[in-house]
């Protein structure tokens, strides 16, 4: 987020009588300046939560310093299409200087704007930007339907000639229906298609994953929707994404940040000379919101070519006899780039298989997730499974491989555990022996596939399975169209059930300085040693002149998010 804390700041909010000011720069529809009000403050509060789609909010009391249009009426300072800016400042008692830090942009919600010239008070209460897109005060959709199609067709042949990008879509919907001229956007689809979290890799998986960041399915939307609700369906195809209006007033769509490689801004020494009182301290650990085993189940794949019978298994070689799979043009059989297969499978899969589907020849399975060839022991006696063709031209001759999607049902699993191996022994239904929480021991429990199953290791996580037992929570989500897509959600959930879960809450000095998503270190009162914590909200209150920090606790070893 950039924020850089100073030993300045931590003098001005530590000083024995601290005055604050507030400063509303008040913006036309425009963005243009129409003046400032300034004052002292007299009440309110200014929170920001990270986990809201509204991140900022606001309402104040002020005593105006100047005599200005404040009344409440189409020409004055406080209405519909005014904006405003907000900073809040503190005076160095020394030199008398104030110093301004901003709080962001804002909107006037309702009719809350409230002018008392017999005690000449100003009081507002105000949202930042996304209220324009949720419905508060704009963001309706008026049209019966609006469909975001996955992809354009060639209206003769049918063949796919253009994927729909979801970035694209995103930034459409926020600038021609949203009508929000400043954006930052970046691509939402597979983490392991972006630079930032696979620097290494990220080529070679876009190239042989050409849909990676993709609408993957037509996506309608009815009168009575709003711009917003477009936005997060659009975010939401791949977990772990979010949409806000920043500092600046800038719309951001982008990945959660993890902290993994953020220094700490806040260190706890600083904390502790804030910290109003350890009385003031706050655990939460929400055992109702707590589970330690995420299982995902995606919609079901519509493949072009199915069969549950009939299919053999030899030299490696799965033999599929589909006579129904032709080309649709030219009525031959032909292996068509982009159709999906499903078949039952006879027997468990050794290194490296290929697969011959209504005698066209051999053609290698590829994992989608590693872009290797397939290991062994993915594709499970008895389940059924989806592999898409893919067919391109290179160096004078047909590439064609098939794709691994994962199950016939989407399927993925995360468990959180304490430790790698474990001495004690378990006899699954079936009757084999196992170690206990082993993947063999999951993939029995559960009838997962070896491929849809993470097992995250943390020695430190107080709600792991060997801790507390295992907890399952089960999530059915239609936009997983792959066991690829389905392990990520899963792994995010057990992330957010897990992680998010193990938060402390604290009251400090007012800290106008301070912002969510930044990395900073405390030593709660009853630990032995400061930990690393993530802020996911923080609510100024301007009458005490306090700042309640809500963070939640940082594990390493969640790097992969």
């Amino acid at each position: 987020m950039g924020v850089t804390i100073t030993n300045e700041d931590i003098r001005l909010i530590k000083q024995p009588s601290v005055e604050c000011f507030i400063k509303i720069s008040v913006l036309n529809d425009d963005g243009t300046v129409l003046d400032s009000l300034d004052g002292i403050i007299q009440g309110g509060s200014n929170s920001v939560d990270a986990n809201s789609d509204i991140r900022r909010t606001c309402n104040f009391i002020i005593i105006p310093t100047r005599k200005q249009n404040i009344s409440v009426n189409e020409t004055s300072y406080i209405w519909l299409n005014r904006n405003i800016k907000m900073e809040v400042g503190i005076k160095n008692t020394r030199t008398n200087e104030i110093k301004w830090y901003s709080q962001g942009h804002y909107i006037y919600t309702d009719t809350s704007g409230n002018y008392d010239s017999s005690t000449n008070t100003l009081q507002v209460n105000c949202a930042d930007f996304m209220a324009l897109l949720d419905g508060s005060r704009n963001g309706v959709l008026g049209q019966l339907q609006t469909i975001i199609p996955a992809y354009k067709e060639n209206s003769t042949t049918g063949e796919i000639i253009q994927h729909n990008y979801i970035r694209d879509a995103i930034i459409r919907t926020v600038t021609q229906l949203g009508r929000i001229k400043d954006i930052q956007v970046e691509d939402v689809g597979e983490y392991k298609g972006l630079e930032s979290k696979n620097p290494e890799g990220y080529i070679a998986y876009r190239n042989a994953n050409p849909t990676w960041n993709c609408i993957p399915y037509d996506l309608e939307f009815s009168s009575g929707d709003t711009v917003l609700s477009i936005l997060t369906t659009l975010r939401d195809l791949y977990p772990n994404y979010e949409m806000f209006f920043d500092i600046n007033n800038v719309f951001v769509c982008q990945m959660k940040p993890s902290g993994y490689d953020d220094d700490v801004v806040l260190s706890n020494e600083y904390i502790q000379q804030i910290l109003i009182s350890e009385n003031t301290e706050s655990t939460s650990s929400t055992f109702t919101e707590v589970k330690n085993i995420s299982e995902v189940w995606g919609d079901i794949i519509e493949a072009d070519y199915y069969t549950e019978s009939g299919v053999t298994y030899t030299n490696n070689t799965y033999v599929v006899p589909n006579s129904a799979y032709v080309d649709p043009i030219a009525g031959e059989p032909k292996y068509y780039n982009g159709d999906k297969i499903a078949f039952k499978v006879p027997l468990t899969n050794q290194a490296n298989p290929l697969v011959n589907i209504a005698n066209l020849g051999a053609i290698p399975i590829y994992d989608g997730e590693n872009l290797s060839r397939l290991k062994a022991g993915v594709l499970v006696t008895g389940r059924t499974y989806t592999f898409q063709i893919k067919r391109k031209y290179v160096n004078g001759s047909y590439d064609i491989r098939a794709v691994y999607l994962g199950q016939y049902q989407p399927h993925g699993m995360t468990v959180l555990l304490n430790y790698e191996h474990h001495s004690e022994r378990y006899v699954v239904p079936s009757g084999i022996e196992v170690e206990k929480y082993s993947p063999e021991y999951f993939y029995e429990m559960y009838d997962i596939s070896p491929s849809a199953l993470t097992r995250t290791i943390n020695e430190d996580s107080p709600f792991a399975i060997e801790r507390i037992g295992s907890i399952l929570q089960v999530e059915n989500k239609e936009t997983c169209t792959s066991d690829d897509l389905a392990l990520a959600q899963s792994n995010y959930n057990n992330f957010v059930s897990t992680r998010l879960t193990d938060n402390i809450t604290i009251t400090t000095l007012l800290a106008p300085f301070l912002d969510v998503n930044i990395k900073v270190s405390y030593k709660p009162y009853n630990a032995e040693s400061a930990n690393q914590y993530i802020i996911d909200s923080i609510s100024h209150d301007f009458q005490n002149g306090t700042t309640s920090i809500t963070m939640h606790r940082f594990y390493p070893l969640y790097s992969w998010i």
